[in-house]
């Protein structure tokens, strides 16, 4: 009997400690074997569910893991704390305000052309680019870069008490361009400041530019021709050339067109500086008045010829200009080719009463000669 109560004492013993050892395992979070079990199953289904979907099933140990986690999450229902989230909605973010830009649409002149020592008056337009912004209180001043271009008023500025959204205005100032200017293309700066609806100032600048035409102070003088040449000799002919212009005379030629020339008659020069002259020297050879391009096979081969001087020449945009200068000489025969002069021959008059005087006379004076000569021998 005793043994027997000693085996009843440790079964209930174990009984005890088993039901202590459950309980201590379910507050340290280890799941019962019931529950790992029933873990087992439950991962079981959703393995199987997985696998009808198309996907795998998760391994044996990240079951038991997963439902470990899941009997932690649900063995206190009720208990989650953790807030729900607030949605705070975001507040739209503001266009900026875009400065208006002011631009320089055009620059008008109230001539076509502009000359140096000349007054000139320029329009200039302004245009607002901006959709919804208008600007106020505007002032407006201009500048030439080189100085070229004077002020012709006491002031160089403009204002405009404002210029509407999208909308333009206009200035004008008058300006006088200097006999000396030298650049044929001038800037002209236009400062701008204004300020916005909020009283925001800003500034800008914009550049216009003035085609200046400088015309050419270029004229040739009256030709030294000979005026006689002998036929095969050189003809100098010279001419003066010259340029009292600010601006440079380029490509200078000098040609002869005369008939009775040759061809030769050529002299190019090229460029020709500001305010200096030269001289062009042209040595065509005589021939006869027949020939050349000019020639007349129906005139006299030596006599009085007219041509003319043709000078070309450019300005710096490579317009091309021409002048005509006409002349005249005279070709002579060659010494080779004189004939020697015809003496004149004395015509006696024919009639009969001449020739009977004219023999009395001789007979007479043989008669005194004679006797003169019989007396003398006598003697």
């Amino acid at each position: 009997m005793q043994w027997l109560f000693t085996v009843c004492s440790m079964t209930l013993l174990l009984l005890q400690n088993g039901s202590s050892l459950a309980v201590l395992a379910q507050e340290a979070g280890i799941p019962t074997e019931n529950e790992q079990n029933t873990n087992t199953a439950s991962d079981t289904e959703q393995g199987n569910s997985s696998e009808l979907s198309g996907t795998e099933a998760p391994s044996t140990e990240t079951d038991q893991n997963t439902g470990n986690d899941s009997t932690q999450s649900t063995e206190a229902p009720g208990t989650n704390t953790t807030p729900n989230p607030v949605v705070v909605p975001e507040e739209p973010e503001e266009e900026p305000n875009h400065a208006p830009k002011i631009i320089v649409s055009a620059c008008n002149a109230d001539v076509e052309q502009i000359e140096p020592g000349m007054d000139v008056t320029f329009t200039v337009t302004l245009r607002n680019t901006s959709a919804d912004a208008a600007i106020y209180n505007m002032k407006v001043s201009y500048e030439s870069a080189t100085g070229d271009l004077v002020p012709l008023e006491s002031t160089n500025s403009r204002y405009i008490a404002g210029i509407g959204a999208g909308r333009s205005a206009s200035i004008s100032f008058p300006m006088h361009v200097s006999k000396d200017i030298m650049d044929y293309s001038q800037k002209i700066t236009i400062n701008m400041e204004y300020e916005d609806e909020d009283a925001m100032a800003f500034s800008s600048s914009e550049n216009v530019f003035a085609n200046i035409f400088r015309p050419l102070g270029f004229y040739a003088d009256t030709p030294v021709v000979p005026t006689d040449v002998i036929s095969g000799t050189t003809a100098n002919i010279s001419l003066n050339l010259f340029n009292t212009g600010k601006a440079t005379v380029y490509n200078v030629c000098c040609k002869l067109e005369c008939r009775g020339f040759l061809e030769s008659g050529t002299y190019y020069i090229g460029n020709l500086a500001p305010e200096t002259s030269v001289t062009a020297n042209l040595a065509p050879i005589a021939a006869n008045r027949n020939y050349g391009p000019l020639g007349d096979r129906n005139v006299e081969k030596y006599g009085d010829v007219k041509g003319k001087i043709i000078i070309t020449y450019e300005d710096e945009s490579g317009n091309l200009y021409t002048e005509e200068i006409r002349m005249a000489t005279k070709i002579s025969m060659p010494p080779d080719e004189m004939e020697e002069p015809e003496i004149e021959k004395i015509e006696y008059s024919s009639q009969w009463w001449v020739s009977i005087v004219i023999l009395l006379v001789a007979v007479d004076g043989l008669v005194i000669v004679l006797a003169y000569y019989i007396r003398k021998h006598r003697v």
